[in-house]
Protein backbone atom coordinates (compact mmCIF):
# COMPACT_ATOMS: atom_id res chain seq x y z
CA UNK A 1 0.00 0.00 0.00
CA UNK A 2 3.10 2.71 0.85
CA UNK A 3 4.21 1.90 -2.93
CA UNK A 4 1.42 2.17 -4.42
CA UNK A 5 0.60 5.65 -3.04
CA UNK A 6 4.15 6.86 -3.49
CA UNK A 7 4.15 5.86 -6.96
CA UNK A 8 0.35 8.09 -7.01
CA UNK A 9 1.96 10.94 -5.08
CA UNK A 10 5.02 11.25 -8.44
CA UNK A 11 2.49 11.16 -10.91
CA UNK A 12 1.56 14.11 -12.32
CA UNK A 13 -2.48 15.59 -13.79
CA UNK A 14 -2.57 15.36 -17.70
CA UNK A 15 -2.10 19.38 -18.75
CA UNK A 16 -4.90 19.27 -21.08
CA UNK A 17 -8.10 20.92 -20.27
CA UNK A 18 -10.98 18.79 -18.48
CA UNK A 19 -8.58 15.44 -18.19
CA UNK A 20 -7.74 14.93 -14.43
CA UNK A 21 -6.09 11.49 -15.35
CA UNK A 22 -2.44 10.51 -12.76
CA UNK A 23 0.22 9.69 -15.44
CA UNK A 24 4.03 9.18 -14.72
CA UNK A 25 6.12 11.63 -17.16
CA UNK A 26 7.59 8.74 -19.19
CA UNK A 27 3.57 7.69 -20.02
CA UNK A 28 2.53 11.44 -21.10
CA UNK A 29 2.77 10.78 -24.92
CA UNK A 30 1.00 6.93 -24.98
CA UNK A 31 -1.80 8.61 -22.51
CA UNK A 32 -1.87 11.96 -25.19
CA UNK A 33 -1.89 9.17 -28.13
CA UNK A 34 -4.98 6.68 -26.74
CA UNK A 35 -7.26 9.48 -25.16
CA UNK A 36 -6.85 12.38 -27.08
CA UNK A 37 -5.28 12.00 -30.90
CA UNK A 38 -8.41 11.07 -31.88
CA UNK A 39 -11.72 13.06 -32.64
CA UNK A 40 -13.90 12.69 -29.49
CA UNK A 41 -17.55 13.82 -28.34
CA UNK A 42 -17.90 17.10 -27.75
CA UNK A 43 -14.79 17.42 -29.18
CA UNK A 44 -14.54 19.49 -33.09
CA UNK A 45 -10.87 17.72 -33.99
CA UNK A 46 -8.36 15.33 -31.88
CA UNK A 47 -5.07 16.57 -31.24
CA UNK A 48 -2.92 17.73 -33.37
CA UNK A 49 0.67 16.44 -33.55
CA UNK A 50 3.85 16.67 -35.46
CA UNK A 51 7.72 15.08 -35.09
CA UNK A 52 10.38 17.72 -35.06
CA UNK A 53 13.95 18.24 -35.36
CA UNK A 54 15.87 20.77 -33.44
CA UNK A 55 15.81 24.34 -35.31
CA UNK A 56 12.50 22.82 -37.60
CA UNK A 57 9.70 25.38 -37.70
CA UNK A 58 6.15 25.06 -37.25
CA UNK A 59 2.98 27.31 -38.24
CA UNK A 60 0.36 26.65 -36.17
CA UNK A 61 -2.96 28.98 -36.87
CA UNK A 62 -4.42 30.96 -34.18
CA UNK A 63 -7.74 32.76 -33.70
CA UNK A 64 -7.72 34.67 -30.60
CA UNK A 65 -11.86 35.07 -30.94
CA UNK A 66 -12.32 30.96 -30.61
CA UNK A 67 -10.50 30.37 -27.54
CA UNK A 68 -12.65 29.35 -24.76
CA UNK A 69 -11.90 32.46 -21.48
CA UNK A 70 -10.30 31.02 -18.94
CA UNK A 71 -9.13 27.66 -20.72
CA UNK A 72 -6.24 26.23 -21.06
CA UNK A 73 -5.75 25.00 -25.02
CA UNK A 74 -3.17 22.84 -26.86
CA UNK A 75 -2.58 24.02 -30.22
CA UNK A 76 -0.21 21.41 -31.05
CA UNK A 77 1.68 18.33 -29.85
CA UNK A 78 5.11 18.43 -31.20
CA UNK A 79 7.16 15.31 -30.15
CA UNK A 80 11.17 16.54 -31.04
CA UNK A 81 13.81 14.36 -32.07
CA UNK A 82 16.10 16.09 -29.36
CA UNK A 83 19.63 17.12 -30.14
CA UNK A 84 21.82 14.71 -29.34
CA UNK A 85 21.82 15.26 -25.65
CA UNK A 86 21.69 11.81 -24.10
CA UNK A 87 19.80 11.46 -20.43
CA UNK A 88 18.18 14.90 -21.46
CA UNK A 89 14.57 13.20 -19.92
CA UNK A 90 12.76 9.96 -19.63
CA UNK A 91 11.77 7.37 -22.59
CA UNK A 92 8.49 7.72 -23.41
CA UNK A 93 7.21 4.35 -22.16
CA UNK A 94 4.21 1.35 -23.08
CA UNK A 95 3.81 3.74 -26.77
CA UNK A 96 1.81 1.27 -29.29
CA UNK A 97 3.91 -0.30 -32.35
CA UNK A 98 3.53 2.35 -34.65
CA UNK A 99 4.44 5.27 -32.19
CA UNK A 100 7.53 3.05 -31.49
CA UNK A 101 9.84 5.30 -33.10
CA UNK A 102 8.72 8.12 -30.85
CA UNK A 103 10.10 6.33 -27.55
CA UNK A 104 12.97 8.63 -27.34
CA UNK A 105 11.51 11.61 -28.34
CA UNK A 106 10.20 14.74 -25.92
CA UNK A 107 6.18 15.51 -26.25
CA UNK A 108 5.85 19.20 -26.24
CA UNK A 109 2.38 20.57 -25.77
CA UNK A 110 2.07 24.44 -27.52
CA UNK A 111 -0.15 26.03 -24.74
CA UNK A 112 -2.47 28.87 -24.94
CA UNK A 113 -4.80 30.64 -22.32
CA UNK A 114 -7.21 33.40 -23.12
CA UNK A 115 -7.82 35.18 -19.72
CA UNK A 116 -10.49 37.80 -18.86
CA UNK A 117 -9.35 41.25 -17.39
CA UNK A 118 -11.96 40.72 -14.10
CA UNK A 119 -9.72 37.84 -13.60
CA UNK A 120 -6.64 39.57 -12.94
CA UNK A 121 -5.54 41.42 -9.84
CA UNK A 122 -7.23 44.53 -9.33
CA UNK A 123 -4.17 46.36 -8.33
CA UNK A 124 -2.53 45.38 -11.87
CA UNK A 125 -1.37 48.78 -14.66
CA UNK A 126 -3.08 46.62 -17.00
CA UNK A 127 -6.34 47.80 -15.82
CA UNK A 128 -5.42 51.85 -16.65
CA UNK A 129 -6.26 50.65 -20.22
CA UNK A 130 -10.11 49.57 -20.26
CA UNK A 131 -9.98 49.08 -23.99
CA UNK A 132 -8.24 45.56 -23.81
CA UNK A 133 -10.48 42.89 -23.04
CA UNK A 134 -8.32 39.84 -22.28
CA UNK A 135 -4.57 38.98 -22.08
CA UNK A 136 -3.38 35.64 -23.96
CA UNK A 137 -0.60 33.51 -22.48
CA UNK A 138 1.51 31.33 -24.14
CA UNK A 139 3.82 28.55 -22.87
CA UNK A 140 5.19 25.45 -24.29
CA UNK A 141 4.74 22.21 -21.57
CA UNK A 142 7.01 18.72 -21.46
CA UNK A 143 8.15 16.29 -19.62
CA UNK A 144 10.52 16.77 -16.90
CA UNK A 145 14.45 17.54 -18.36
CA UNK A 146 17.73 17.52 -16.49
CA UNK A 147 18.63 20.53 -18.55
CA UNK A 148 16.67 23.66 -19.61
CA UNK A 149 15.25 23.19 -23.57
CA UNK A 150 14.88 26.59 -25.13
CA UNK A 151 12.67 26.98 -28.36
CA UNK A 152 11.33 30.06 -30.31
CA UNK A 153 7.76 31.05 -30.30
CA UNK A 154 6.82 34.02 -33.28
CA UNK A 155 3.04 35.62 -34.87
CA UNK A 156 3.32 35.91 -38.25
CA UNK A 157 0.00 37.55 -40.13
CA UNK A 158 -2.18 36.04 -42.87
CA UNK A 159 0.23 37.21 -45.10
CA UNK A 160 3.32 35.55 -43.10
CA UNK A 161 5.11 38.89 -42.11
CA UNK A 162 6.37 38.47 -38.81
CA UNK A 163 5.42 40.92 -35.97
CA UNK A 164 7.64 39.49 -33.27
CA UNK A 165 9.78 36.35 -32.24
CA UNK A 166 11.22 35.82 -28.47
CA UNK A 167 12.66 33.00 -26.76
CA UNK A 168 11.37 30.85 -23.72
CA UNK A 169 11.94 27.68 -22.10
CA UNK A 170 9.80 24.29 -21.94
CA UNK A 171 8.28 24.17 -18.78
CA UNK A 172 8.04 21.30 -16.53
CA UNK A 173 4.14 20.28 -16.76
CA UNK A 174 3.74 18.87 -13.48
CA UNK A 175 4.53 22.41 -12.39
CA UNK A 176 1.79 24.55 -11.27
CA UNK A 177 1.68 27.87 -12.94
CA UNK A 178 2.66 30.91 -11.33
CA UNK A 179 0.13 33.88 -12.05
CA UNK A 180 2.20 36.74 -10.61
CA UNK A 181 4.87 35.60 -12.89
CA UNK A 182 3.54 35.37 -16.11
CA UNK A 183 1.55 38.52 -15.55
CA UNK A 184 4.52 40.75 -14.70
CA UNK A 185 7.18 39.39 -17.59
CA UNK A 186 9.23 37.81 -14.64
CA UNK A 187 9.64 34.18 -15.94
CA UNK A 188 11.08 32.72 -18.84
CA UNK A 189 8.33 29.87 -20.13
CA UNK A 190 5.41 32.63 -20.37
CA UNK A 191 4.94 34.75 -23.17
CA UNK A 192 2.14 36.95 -22.13
CA UNK A 193 0.14 39.30 -24.49
CA UNK A 194 -2.88 41.68 -24.27
CA UNK A 195 -5.64 41.72 -26.77
CA UNK A 196 -4.69 45.49 -28.24
CA UNK A 197 -1.17 43.96 -28.62
CA UNK A 198 -2.25 40.82 -30.47
CA UNK A 199 -4.17 42.79 -32.82
CA UNK A 200 -2.06 45.52 -33.70
CA UNK A 201 0.89 42.80 -34.67
CA UNK A 202 -1.01 40.29 -36.61
CA UNK A 203 -4.87 39.81 -35.68
CA UNK A 204 -6.23 43.06 -36.97
CA UNK A 205 -10.36 42.61 -38.00
CA UNK A 206 -10.17 39.56 -36.35
CA UNK A 207 -8.90 37.64 -39.35
CA UNK A 208 -6.28 35.62 -36.99
CA UNK A 209 -2.76 34.97 -37.47
CA UNK A 210 0.07 32.18 -37.23
CA UNK A 211 2.11 30.79 -34.41
CA UNK A 212 5.90 29.95 -35.27
CA UNK A 213 6.95 27.53 -33.03
CA UNK A 214 11.02 26.59 -33.07
CA UNK A 215 12.54 24.34 -30.73
CA UNK A 216 16.28 25.26 -30.75
CA UNK A 217 17.52 22.52 -28.04
CA UNK A 218 19.93 22.92 -25.15
CA UNK A 219 22.07 26.04 -24.77
CA UNK A 220 26.01 25.07 -25.23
Amino acid sequence: MEEMAREECCRSVCPLANCQVRLDHSQLLVHLISEHLVETPGVSFGLRMRQVESGERTLLPLAPQQLIVGQDHCLCLLNWAGNGSRNLAMPQCRLPLSYRSLTGHLPVLVMVRRIPWPALPSSSTLHEDNKMRYLYVLWLAAPATRRPVTARLGFLNRELHCSLRVRRQLRNFDSPMEFNKYLLGADRNYLTLSERQLQQMCCQNDSGCFLEVVILGVPN
